[in-house]
């Protein structure tokens, strides 16, 4: 008896999980403005010849950035061994710092040649929605989130939770 009561329970609960997620789906459809869960890519209307020559500077473009990105780590943790030590000797902390922000500065260069590659490659309809892409502020480019229905009722839930106080 107990078996079955246990078989009878976990199927409700696997119902119940798949009922969840095609309500969410269907929400998700519904509430969505036509444009807005497009990525950029299908804005642009991309060629397949334009995507795939994207996708090969894409890659390019990591491989140019994960060394630097290790660099940034590594040059992180000698910072905080540095500030860590017993007497911290601030000329050395100053010299990483002045490391890492010369990195920064390497991987922010490598992202702008590869936006320029990839915007001298477009025609002038794709360069206006690119610009307006680029040009956009943050909370404009992730708005597509901010509208997505499962989330709002998480960032209610988080908000009322918030409320009540700690202690």
């Amino acid at each position: 008896m107990k078996y079955h009561l246990f078989f009878i329970f976990a199927v409700l609960i696997l119902y119940s999980g798949v009922c969840a997620q095609e309500e969410n789906q269907m929400l998700y459809s519904q509430n969505s403005p036509p444009n807005q869960n497009r990525s950029l890519a299908q804005k642009l209307k991309l060629s397949d010849e334009q995507r795939m020559v994207i996708q090969q500077k894409r890659l390019e473009m990591k491989k140019e950035i994960i060394p630097l990105s290790s660099d940034l780590i590594r040059l992180n943790m000698e910072k905080k061994l540095a500030i860590s030590a017993k007497i911290p000797n601030r000329d050395q902390i100053m010299q990483i710092v002045q490391e890492m922000s010369e990195t920064h500065k390497k991987i922010e260069i490598t992202r702008i040649d590869h936006q320029l590659e990839i915007r001298s490659m477009l025609s002038d309809e794709q360069k206006l929605i690119f610009d307006q892409f680029m040009l956009s502020s943050f909370r404009e480019k992730k708005s597509f989130y901010q509208q997505d229905p499962r989330l709002q009722r998480k960032r209610q839930r988080f908000q009322t939770n918030r409320q009540t106080p700690f202690f």
